[in-house]
């Protein structure tokens, strides 16, 4: 028991300072307000950054998280034209859940538009792999338009794509999508 109490004491005190630094300034309802904050994070308006130890949980009003661990960096802008919001993953591991709005997921090899969707991305040097969680993605590689839908992953690279094939667990199970405090990605 005082091993757990010792654990999300750090947890704690990262939600306060990063809460902090990120609502300084303006308090925009728009704005990603971190739920967990663990090892080392970077976090600016509108960039987010986590270093090999980190793992970040960002909430944007209730039908917009993000979730970032392993050497991620990643920069979210709104597109005034279209008027969603668009993440840019330039490497690492993300996870999303959008329950309404629609979100464009760039990346160097492939663009991912999500609506009502869980998805987790990794890109690495190489290549780019969505895992479908809940609802259907769809993935945008030059011009092909695919929909993923859930329970199913697809990956692409700079001019190979792969066919839609069952998830596999290393990116199905980074998070299981449970509150922070019940969540076991955050036990380790």
């Amino acid at each position: 028991m005082k091993n757990k109490n010792l654990l999300l004491l750090p947890i704690i005190l990262a939600f306060c300072f990063s809460s902090q630094c990120l609502l300084a300034g303006k308090n925009n309802p728009d704005d990603f307000k971190p739920t967990v904050l663990v090892g080392s994070c970077k976090i600016e308006k509108g960039y987010f950054e986590t270093e090999k130890d980190g793992q970040l949980f960002l909430q944007k009003r209730d039908d917009f998280e993000l979730r970032l661990k392993q050497n991620t960096v990643v920069t979210l802008s709104k597109n005034p034209l279209a008027l969603t919001d668009e993440l840019l993953l330039k490497k690492g591991l993300i996870g999303v859940k959008v329950l309404s709005d629609t979100l464009l997921i760039k990346t160097d090899f492939a663009d991912l538009r999500l609506r009502n969707a869980t998805v987790t991305v990794r890109v690495t040097d190489h290549l780019v792999r969505v895992c479908v969680i809940d609802g259907t993605a769809i993935f945008i590689k030059g011009t092909n338009f695919i929909p993923v839908e859930a329970g199913n992953e697809i990956a692409a690279s700079k001019d190979k794509l792969s066919k839609i094939y069952k998830y596999l667990d290393d990116l199905r199970y980074v998070w299981y999508w449970k509150p922070f405090d019940e969540e076991p990605s955050l036990k380790d």
